[in-house]
């Protein structure tokens, strides 16, 4: 939820530029940020797997993909700058939606999960 709050426009943008560009510190970051949280994550959705409470997926797979909404949305909003609609929600609001949206879905009819052409 940290990434969702409302940092000055490019500031995320300009952090994870400095990590990426810097190998010491992505060393660092890797070890100190994003390996305890995917490990700690990876282990609440197996739990919830194990319980019955979500489908089975694989975990890595689960935790990149939510990692990867939590950091887009960050990036998206840092990009569209003050204009963004995200600035007029709150980020607990937009929290909510996001998880709405991967529990439940976009979709108002049932499909089995497979790919489907659109042309």
């Amino acid at each position: 939820m940290q990434l969702l709050k409302r940092e000055p426009p490019g500031s995320f943008i300009s952090l994870v530029g400095e990590i990426i560009r810097d190998e010491e510190l992505l060393t660092m970051f890797r070890k100190q940020v994003m390996q305890p949280l995917i490990t700690r994550m990876e282990e609440e959705y197996k739990k919830s797997i194990d319980s019955g409470e979500i489908k089975s997926f694989d975990t890595a797979l689960i935790v990149r993909t939510i990692a990867s909404l939590m950091f887009g949305t960050a990036i998206i909003r840092a990009l569209e700058g003050e204009e963004s609609p995200l600035n007029k929600m709150p980020p607990k609001e937009i929290a909510s939606q996001m998880l709405q949206l991967l529990l439940d879905g976009i979709s108002t009819h049932k499909q089995k999960g497979e790919l489907h052409d659109t042309e």
